[in-house]
């Protein structure tokens, strides 16, 4: 029926299929099982449809927006786990929105899925360095955006119940006067507490646990995205830098191996 193929539509007969399917879905012709909530902004009505469609069949409760305005308030009063944020929408900037959302300490669990037209190198840092934690071309594949949608909702759920258990038999590890604590997702420098996006937080614990490992790009990406997805080179990148300056004067814990990749700088 094409709803995992990539996006390419606008035709009535597309909209009338998706409106049959859906409303199966709602009578409970299709099983769906619980999982996080996701919130949709996207302004085209079909691409949003088919991103609620198949999400919802992936098991997540699906909350869709047509606009920029009340995103940050909607994904609060939905206890959102992720939102997948259209760049260009018809009243802001998506990019705009991402800064607003990472400004917002009620949200600052919130998982970023970034959609948009614009694919070049530089507009994927831009997206990425603004806040998203993820990024996706438009034309998409449905199912690459499904399974990038579950990997980042899985993260940022398994550090919303990591963030509630208390420290008996914690996992810590320890680099300099950096601290990781593996169960509870915490990260501490100099006794501080350092907040990581949860990427950058599994990109540290990648170093932590393999010290004499240096890591290319490609291991990485394989690492982080399950090798479910192929993403770029560039993004893995933009992800260390990003960690770096999150720690601050303990960033110098990732060490580049130039024309190979990083890895855990001895102590």
């Amino acid at each position: 029926m094409g709803c995992q193929e990539s996006v390419a539509f606008s035709s009535h007969a597309a909209s009338a299929v998706l409106d049959i399917l859906v409303a199966m879905q709602a009578a409970g012709s299709l099983s769906r099982a619980p999982a996080a909530r996701v919130v949709v902004v996207e302004n085209e009505a079909d691409v949003r449809r088919l991103l609620e469609f198949n999400l919802t069949g992936a098991g997540f409760d699906v909350v869709g927006l047509e606009s920029a305005a009340q995103v940050a308030d909607t994904v609060a009063r939905e206890d959102a786990a992720l939102v997948v944020l259209d760049r260009m929408l018809p009243d802001g900037d998506g990019l705009a929105v991402c800064s607003e959302i990472r400004r917002d300490e009620r949200l600052a669990g919130l998982g970023i899925l970034l959609l948009t037209a614009l694919g070049s190198e530089a507009d994927r840092v831009a997206g990425l360095s603004a806040g998203a934690d993820d990024y996706v071309v438009k034309p998409f594949s449905v199912r690459e955006v499904v399974a990038r949608v579950r990997i980042l909702a899985s993260a940022v759920e398994t550090r919303r119940k990591a963030r509630q258990l208390d420290a008996a038999g914690a996992r810590i590890f320890r680099w300099r006067d950096v601290l990781v604590d593996v169960f509870r997702h915490r990260v501490f420098g100099a006794g501080v507490e350092i907040e990581l996006r949860p990427f950058e937080f599994l990109l540290l614990l990648t170093f932590l646990e393999t010290p004499d490992q240096v890591w290319s790009r490609e291991a990485l990406i394989a690492k982080l995205w399950n090798g479910e997805v192929s993403t770029s080179r560039r993004t893995i990148d933009v992800h260390i830098r990003r960690l770096r300056e999150r720690l601050g004067p303990f960033g110098e814990v990732v060490e580049t191996v130039h024309g190979v990749g990083y890895r855990l700088r001895p102590e």
